[in-house]
């Protein structure tokens, strides 16, 4: 890999570690991320609810709560369409459980993937109108580009409120209140600019509750929002929106509610998932652990289950929805294996190529983007796996650091149906017949980004070089205070530089790929480092070898220890 290190204001970063207890390796990452004073870095590492925005900054949120409040007042009947991914599904819990604590009792519909396909579609506006008599429809984490099933609402007399983040089409839905900051806020670039749905329904609710707490309404003053922010970190995390800004602050407090006041739902999730009671969570719990087995369903069946789950009274409710989301997960997971091992082979013949691309009308469209995420970590570089759904190929695309999907598919555009996302993440469909000449297109497109970025080979950001003995405990602690990582808040990389194993490194795993190796310190233990895929090129013994790694805590049955993983190694001087 081309590796680069980020730049650094040494002014800026003795500036934050003179005025502030910041650990100076800690003042020089921040530096790089161009915070510069230290206010702006106590913000950043002890984020607070007292940081958030007004939500009436939010054009058309007051709408929204107007709104919302007359349905209340006047007891309206409320049904509610919202996405299958978590999410679709924590936005729908959130809203569901405002309007209970009102006294309404909302029908909520999810679609189902296979026969009513993504978002605000004919199908599941169909469905909904056969089941219920609404007055007012609430759309969350959809609808920005339902033009028509807003109108034939309309001309119902039925009210629309859509809350999405979604970017839109050339034409928006009319006479319904659309909140969708990359719609109208997007040249002003505020701190709640990225907010996913269930960010934008935590605003709803609290500019809600700000008004009927105006008028003193005693509903409002005993509403728990603080405990709903476990939820809006779900999604928030899950969706792969940028960890900066509001974001940031949302995850952050939201991961800290895990630990203790588990509502029923989460809890019954957490144990099927094998996250003890004490457990806070971590970005990638949510990634590998519980927002999979949210997904599962509608990846395989009703996406309505974890919903129910999320919003059962008590654990003995919860339970059984839970386990039979793990089991669907286990289903999913045994999918997973056939198109993981039939792509492994496919991809033994083309690992050369700059893009990882795999297409099979036979693999399970609601399963291929995890193997899509898969390979994109293993091998950092871009990918897309398509699977085939109602007649056209359909899959994602997921990208590492540095690789922005969205530029790297608009060349492709013409050659799809539907397409749309996040640079790390997307969502596309085409014809079965434009798919040999998208994946040209695609390779083509990623081999030119790759030229752009550094002429050869992929990139990699280094954020510091460190010596083993700089890897203490408070260091350690202070870097925990960067998380949780994401998007525009990567996790730090590190270089370590002349490091000699004493020892050949150890393959372990089901097919002896990955190696184990041990780091030697001076004055604390080897430090252990795993290195995923790494017989492929196997660092040698006995050599002075330049390391690029992360650092990471394991934990195990209540005690942590300090980890790395090598992503890249050079020979010392080269």
């Amino acid at each position: 890999m081309d590796w680069r290190w980020l730049e650094v204001s040494e002014e800026a970063a003795e500036r934050l570690y003179g005025q502030r207890s910041i650990h100076p390796i800690i003042a020089r990452i921040l530096s790089s991320r161009g915070i510069r004073t230290p206010q702006e870095a106590e913000d950043f590492l002890y984020p607070r609810l007292s940081q958030l925005a007004d939500p009436f900054t939010i054009t058309h949120l007051r709408e929204a709560v107007q709104l919302l409040e007359r349905a209340v007042r006047e007891h309206w009947a409320v049904s509610i369409i919202g996405d299958y991914d978590v999410d679709g599904i924590t936005s729908v819990t959130l809203i569901v459980r405002l309007l209970r604590h009102f006294g309404l009792e909302p029908q909520y519909f999810i679609p189902r993937r296979f026969t009513e396909g993504y978002g605000m579609s004919d199908e599941i506006v169909e469905r909904l109108r056969q089941r219920s008599s609404p007055r007012l429809v609430m759309a969350l984490d959809c609808g920005t580009n339902a033009v028509e099933q807003v109108r034939r609402l309309r001309a119902d007399g039925i009210d629309v409120l859509i809350l999405d983040h979604h970017q839109s089409n050339d034409a928006l839905p009319e006479d319904c209140v659309l909140v969708n900051p990359h719609v109208f806020d997007a040249e002003a670039h505020p701190p709640w600019l990225s907010l996913c749905s269930v960010g934008l329904v935590f605003k709803l609710i609290h500019g809600f509750l700000k008004h009927r707490r105006a008028q003193e309404d005693p509903r409002a003053l005993s509403y728990p929002l603080r405990q709903e922010l476990d939820l809006v970190a779900m999604g928030t995390i899950a969706d792969l929106v940028p960890l900066v800004g509001e974001n940031r602050i949302l995850a952050h407090c939201g991961l800290g509610d895990f630990a203790h006041q588990r509502r029923p739902g989460i809890e019954a999730l957490c144990r099927v998932a094998q996250m003890p009671d004490s457990q806070a969570a971590a970005p990638e719990d949510i990634a590998f652990k519980l927002g999979p087995r949210i997904n599962a369903s509608g990846r395989l069946a009703d996406a309505v289950l974890p919903v129910q789950m999320l919003l059962a009274e008590n654990f003995e409710e919860a339970s059984p929805l839970a386990q039979t989301l793990d089991e669907m997960n286990a289903e999913r997971q045994r999918i997973e294996r056939g198109i993981l091992a039939e792509a492994e082979e496919l991809f033994r013949q083309s690992e050369e190529l700059p893009g990882i691309f795999f297409s099979n009308p036979g693999w399970h469209s609601g399963i291929v983007g995890i193997v899509c995420g898969k390979f994109a970590r293993d091998y950092r570089r871009p990918c897309v796996v398509l699977g085939e759904e109602r007649g056209l190929a359909k899959g994602s695309g997921r990208s590492v650091a540095g690789y922005d999907l969205v530029e790297i598919l608009s060349p492709c555009a013409p050659l799809l149906e539907s397409w749309g996302g996040h640079p790390l993440a997307v969502g596309i469909s085409l014809k079965p017949e434009n798919v040999p000449l998208f994946q040209k297109a695609f390779q083509e497109s990623v081999r030119t980004f790759r030229q752009k970025l550094s002429g050869e080979g992929d990139q990699l950001l280094i954020a510091q070089t460190l010596s083993l003995e700089d890897i203490d405990g408070p260091f350690l602690a202070d870097l925990e205070n960067l998380r949780p990582f994401g998007q525009d808040n990567p996790e730090p990389l590190f270089a370590l530089k002349g490091i000699t194993l004493d020892r050949a490194a150890e393959p372990f795993g089901k097919n002896k790929k990955h190696l184990r190796l041990l780091l030697r310190r001076e004055a604390e233990a080897p430090l252990p480092c795993l290195y995923w895929n790494g017989t492929r090129r196997i660092p040698p013994a006995k050599r002075p070898l330049d390391l690029a790694i992360r650092l990471f805590w394991e934990s195990w049955q209540g005690h942590r220890s300090v980890r790395s993983e090598l992503l890249d190694w050079k020979i010392s001087g080269t």
